[in-house]
């Protein structure tokens, strides 16, 4: 089977590409779809950047990688960030697996009212769902991110 190679982005061009993506999508399946993708992308920076041979644990699904993190000790202190990527991927299996998304929409507003907005205690009131989902999954991808290249233990020997 061939394999998908992982492009690394300069941060500019991942956060222009974030933000483009997000201005520009409507459909909420779309949303959580992309949201999740640009997740994984980071995650996948954090396995190259953590282990000396990172690109073969990166074929593996979204749910081992985060617990390969998990257990490097990396969100140690950053459960919130645990949950809320543990959050999105729950939602984007959601979105993913279900075909009448009715049901979906309920599960996935009561999952994004649980996540953690890392940034403040409080989100204007005026958010709608949408609203909320993105400002919450792009601060804990901007955190996760920031884990990886601040913290200068966790570099690979």
């Amino acid at each position: 089977m061939s394999r998908i190679k992982h492009t690394t982005l300069s941060n500019e061009h991942f956060y222009v590409s974030l933000t483009e993506t997000m201005n520009e999508t409507i459909e909420t399946r779309q949303i959580v779809l992309l949201l999740h993708l640009y997740l994984e992308y980071v995650i996948n920076e954090g396995i190259l950047k953590l282990f000396v041979h990172g690109e073969d644990l990166l074929e593996l699904n979204f749910f081992k990688k985060l617990e390969i993190l998990k257990a490097t000790g990396v969100l140690d202190n950053h459960q919130d960030i645990f949950e809320n990527i543990s959050k999105i991927n729950s939602i984007r299996n959601y979105y993913a697996h279900t075909l009448i998304l009715n049901e979906v929409e309920q599960i996935a507003i009561k999952q994004v009212k649980e996540m953690t907005f890392i940034g403040k205690k409080e989100i204007p009131s005026n958010f709608d769902f949408k609203d909320e989902l993105k400002l919450k999954s792009i601060e804990t991808i901007i955190e996760l991110q920031n884990l990886f290249y601040s913290n200068n233990s966790i570099k690979k020997e």
